[in-house]
This record gives C-alpha cells, sequence and structure tokens, in this order.
C-alpha cells in the first residue's frame, strides 16, 4: 500500500511517515508533484539486491512512539 504525504506534513511528523513506510513506499510531495519516496530498508534492499534481502534479517519494527 502506498502512502502520499505533502512535504510539509512529512516535516511536522516524521514518525508518522516512518510508521507509514513499514507497511509500503511514502510518496513525499513537493507543490503537488511526488519528490520523494520513503521506504523501509527491507524493502530497500528487496529492490536493490534480491539475495541480500532474502538473507537479512527483518528490520527492526518502528515503535508507537517514535521518541523512545
Amino acid at each position: 500500500m502506498t502512502t502520499t504525504i505533502t512535504n510539509r506534513e512529512f516535516n511536522r511528523n516524521v514518525c508518522r511517515a516512518k510508521r507509514a513506510a513499514a507497511s509500503g513506499p511514502v510518496v513525499i510531495t513537493n507543490r503537488g508533484t511526488a519528490a520523494f519516496v520513503l521506504l523501509s530498508y527491507e524493502d530497500y534492499l528487496r529492490m536493490t539486491d534480491p539475495e541480500k534481502a532474502a538473507s537479512a534479517e527483518k528490520a527492526p519494527s518502528i515503535p508507537k512512539d517514535c521518541n523512545k
């Protein structure tokens, strides 16, 4: 599932974006145009090095309170 947030929302609540990235890509828009994509490290590995992704340990879960 892809989530889309504005650059302003991202700057105000990085924790929310990180939680969303745990479920799938997060598209960050700048003035209404897609500018960046935030991915979990596991998703990134799947894209760049499938062999490494298959053998890598699962990334740590994002806590509900990102300040911990």
